[in-house]
């Protein structure tokens, strides 16, 4: 799930704004997962970047990367709340089937 793996870098970035360099980042989560983040973010015109280098290589996010980091992350947890209530919702409706024939004496 490559999201989540651009999610935390840019987490990363948005706590730790203007310390790190690009090689820096590169070393502590890796090339792929760099290169990931940097298709996503940093490319692109100076308007629509997410992200982008502040003097000597300083990595920080934009306004708009910090809105689109809490809108992603928001989504996230939204999926995951949901995936939550369909097992549960599930379960349920199993147990009240289950109980219902039990009831009628087909068991």
């Amino acid at each position: 799930m490559s999201i989540s793996k651009i999610l935390k870098i840019m987490e990363f970035v948005l706590l730790n704004p203007e310390k790190y360099d690009e090689a820096y980042v590169k070393n502590k989560f890796g090339e792929k997962k760099y290169n990931l983040f940097s298709e996503f973010c940093v490319g692109g015109s100076q308007d629509m970047s997410l992200a982008h280098y502040i003097g000597p290589d300083k990595l920080k996010l934009t306004q708009r990367g910090v809105r689109e980091y809490h809108k992603m992350v928001s989504e996230q947890t939204q999926k995951r709340f949901n995936l939550l209530m369909l097992i549960a919702t599930s379960i349920l409706a199993i147990s009240a089937v289950l109980s219902l024939l039990k009831s009628v004496g087909f068991f």
